[in-house]
Order: C-alpha cells, then structure tokens, then sequence
C-alpha cells in the first residue's frame, strides 16, 4: 500500500483555509476560580482536625481540590464525598467477586471416570491375581 500524497501547503491554502473560518466570539463565562489561599488553608486546618493523616495539603487527591472549587464546598465536605464514593467503589467491586466466585464451576470431576488410570489397573490386576 502506497501513502498518500499530501498536497504541498502553500501562502493560498493558507489564505483560503482562513477565509472560510469564522473568528470565534470571546469567552464570556468566567473561568471557575480556585479558592483563595487563606479560605483553602483554614478550611484544610478543619479538615486535618479531622483526618490526621493528611499532613500537606498536597496529599488531597486532585478530585478533592477540583470538586471544592467547582461546587463551592467546604474542603472537609469534598474529601468526605470523595471517601464516601470510593469506598462505594470498592465494596461493589467486593460483592462482584463475591457474586463471580459464587457462579464458578467448581470440580469438572463427575465420579463417573477414573482419577488415575494406571494406578486403577495394578489394583484390578493384583486383586485378580489374589484370587
């Protein structure tokens, strides 16, 4: 298979391309503040009163942060959510495996076949042979 030529880009492409575009309208929906730095640290103070393993606010999982700015949350209320959701998470993940592991097949031996065949024919030879 040959590649396809590309036709060579020239000053008029360029020109016609840009012709045919219309400019787009400026932005008018402001862009979602983060918090301000002295609201974050006092609320993230509460919140480490509450969880004391966090001991930077780096440790707060980006989800956290983005869900406070965007909804306009306490920062204990974010984290508190975002727990509540992964501990969902994982508790339905535990009842899938406990649901998979309830439909397994278990033993594919039905009793109607010999586990050992050549052992099974010394035993049947050796207990004729004693007869």
């Amino acid at each position: 298979m040959k590649p396809k030529e590309q036709p060579e880009v020239t000053e008029e492409v360029l020109t016609e391309i840009s012709e045919g575009v219309e400019e787009l309208p400026a932005e008018t929906e402001p862009v979602a503040e983060p918090p301000q730095t002295e609201d974050l640290q006092e609320e993230f103070e509460q919140l480490k009163q509450e969880v004391p393993e966090l001991k930077a606010l780096n440790d707060l999982p980006e989800a956290v942060l983005r869900e406070a700015s965007e909804q306009k949350l306490p920062l204990l209320d974010a984290y508190l959510r975002y727990r509540w959701r992964e501990q969902q998470a994982v508790e339905a993940e535990r009842e899938r495996q406990k649901r998979t592991g309830e439909q397994t097949a278990g033993s594919l031996y039905t009793g109607s076949t010999r586990q050992n065949p050549a052992s099974d024919a010394f035993s049947r030879a050796f207990e004729q042979a004693l007869r």
